[in-house]
C-alpha cells in the first residue's frame, strides 16, 4: 500500500496523488492536511487516515511540505518513506508563502500564518534521526537545483543518510513513472513493527 502526503496548498484530491496512483498501479492512499492547520493537528488527522488500512507491505510517499509530513509519520508509524523535493527546513523554506492562499485544488480560500509556521519543527533532521534510531528506511530524491527551495539539494546531502539527487531545477514532480520502482522497492522493505 503506498500512502501518499500531497503538497502545499494542495489536497488529498490533487492530480499529483491520481497520477501516483495510474503511474504505480493502484492501491495508493492520498492522505489529507490542511495547510491552514497546525504540524501536529495535521500530523494527529493524518496517523488517524493511516490506522486500519496499513499492511504488511506499506511506503509512505511525499511531495515537498507532503515530504516533511511523510517522514514525521515513518518515524512514528514506523513505515518506509520516500519523499521527492521534501521541505527539509520549514521554518525557512515556507516563510515565502506566509498570507492569503487559495488552495490549487479545490479553490478553497484560507490564511497560511506565522502562527502556524512555527508549529512547525525547525528542521526535519528530528524525524530522519528517528526513523534511523527504530530501523525505518527513508529516502530523498531531491533535484539538484530546486526553483522553489533554494539549495534544498545541499541539505538533504547533510540530513539524509540515503539521498538521489537528480538533474534540473524544477520541483513539482510532473512525472511518477521515473520514480515507481524505487517506491516499490521502499514499499516492500519493512523496518520495525509498525503501529497498528
Amino acid at each position: 500500500m503506498i500512502f501518499f502526503v500531497h503538497g502545499f496548498n494542495a489536497s488529498a484530491g490533487s492530480p499529483a496523488g491520481r497520477m501516483l496512483s495510474v503511474q504505480a498501479g493502484g492501491d495508493v492512499v492520498c492522505l489529507e492536511y490542511d495547510s491552514a492547520l497546525s504540524f501536529l493537528s495535521n500530523l494527529a488527522a493524518m496517523k488517524s487516515q493511516m490506522k486500519g488500512r496499513m499492511t504488511e507491505a506499506d511506503v509512505i510517499v511525499g511531495i515537498s511540505l507532503g515530504g516533511f509530513y511523510a517522514v514525521a509519520l515513518a518515524a512514528a508509524m514506523r513505515r518506509p518513506c520516500v519523499v521527492l523535493n521534501p521541505v527539509t527546513y520549514p521554518i525557512r523554506q515556507m516563510a515565502q508563502f506566509i498570507g492569503r492562499k487559495q488552495n490549487l485544488d479545490t479553490g478553497a480560500e484560507y490564511d497560511f500564518t506565522q502562527d502556524v509556521l512555527n508549529s512547525y519543527s525547525e528542521c526535519i533532521d528530528v524525524y530522519v534521526h528517528e526513523c534511523q534510531r527504530n530501523g525505518t528506511p527513508v529516502l530523498a530524491v531531491c533535484s539538484e537545483n530546486d526553483s522553489v527551495l533554494q539549495g534544498n539539494a545541499g541539505y538533504a546531502r547533510e540530513i539524509f543518510s540515503e539521498v538521489q539527487i537528480i538533474g534540473g531545477s524544477t520541483h513539482k514532480i510532473e512525472d511518477f513513472s521515473p520514480f515507481v520502482s524505487t517506491i516499490k522497492t521502499y514499499e516492500n522493505l519493512q523496518g520495525a513493527p509498525g503501529i497498528a
